[in-house]
């Protein structure tokens, strides 16, 4: 009885606490002159609410068709990917929730979003040595595996590594994936790896992404003696999980001998983390350091 009116309460005060963070946000950047922050405004208020991404290119992902098939012998659903399976965890239990997920993705990884790892012009080289920490689904992986030479895959959620080894098996067989059940870090242990150390323990890292829920500086401080080092390395690195976070990030790869570059537009955390400003964060940060083959990154 009682969880019944607490689902009735949440599903009246929703809305109307939806509709005071858009009003919240809007305001507080009445008076930008960012062209992207009122481009975004603008869609706040036609839509009084806000999500991540609050641009008109995610409507064309609110409804596209995905095709969600169910592998019986593994238990897991999966969607055919750029040719290749992508699975989902177990806990993914029907095709509508692989479909939303899925949605997701795709919206975070369209040529205008804030959110997207790779570009025309910022991209893995061939022949690279890739670490891709937050693999979640495995996505970006399956974006570069054609031209990488190693992946190294850290995800710390149990049921998403599942999914990962089935998604890569082949990969994985062959020696060209490995799958660290971890989470980077700026120590070394059982739960946790540093760049340094995989740095160490490959002889180079070409490229490395990070989307680790607000563990992207930690993960930095414990990779200084590779970004020192390298003279060859790219990364792209989500920040916008903690208020500071793009700041801090810019100064550790200038700091490295990285040009800096930004993906455009912003992103709007989800208040669930801690509604407080900037409301509107830089998405990604993108860095190159000096011989690298990215002409526009080069100094």
């Amino acid at each position: 009885m009682w969880s019944g009116i607490k689902n009735i309460c949440f599903q009246i005060i929703k809305p109307i606490k939806e509709k005071y963070q858009a009003m919240v946000v809007c305001k507080y950047y009445n008076n930008s002159t960012d062209k992207e922050i009122r481009e975004m405004v603008d869609y706040i208020k036609k839509r009084g609410r806000f999500d991540a991404l609050n641009y008109s290119f995610t409507e064309k992902y609110k409804s596209i068709p995905c095709n969600i098939n169910k592998d019986n012998q593994k238990g897991m659903f999966y969607v055919c990917y750029n040719g290749r399976r992508l699975y989902f965890p177990k806990s993914f239990r029907s095709a509508k929730r692989c479909v939303e997920y899925y949605r997701t993705i795709l919206t975070e990884q369209d040529k205008e979003s804030p959110h997207r790892y790779l570009s025309d012009i910022f991209n893995v080289d061939q022949g690279s040595i890739v670490v891709d920490a937050g693999a979640a689904e495995g996505n970006f992986s399956l974006d570069v595996i054609d031209k990488a030479s190693k992946i190294i895959l850290i995800e710390c959620d149990a049921e998403w590594v599942e999914a990962l080894n089935s998604t890569f098996e082949k990969e994985i067989r062959e020696g060209k994936v490995e799958v660290l059940s971890k989470m980077l870090a700026d120590y070394d242990d059982e739960k946790f790896v540093t760049i340094d150390k995989l740095y160490k323990q490959y002889g180079r890292i070409d490229f490395v992404k990070m989307d680790i829920e607000g563990g992207e500086e930690r993960a930095l401080r414990g990779g200084e003696e590779w970004l020192r080092e390298s003279a060859n390395i790219k990364l792209v690195v989500c920040a916008y999980h903690t208020p500071l976070a793009n700041t801090i990030i810019e100064k550790y790869l200038e700091w490295g001998g990285c040009k800096v570059s930004h993906t455009k537009g912003y992103i709007c955390p989800n208040p669930l983390f801690g509604f407080k400003p900037p409301y509107a964060r830089k998405g990604l940060v993108q860095g190159c350091k000096l011989g690298g083959t990215n002409e526009e990154f080069k100094s």
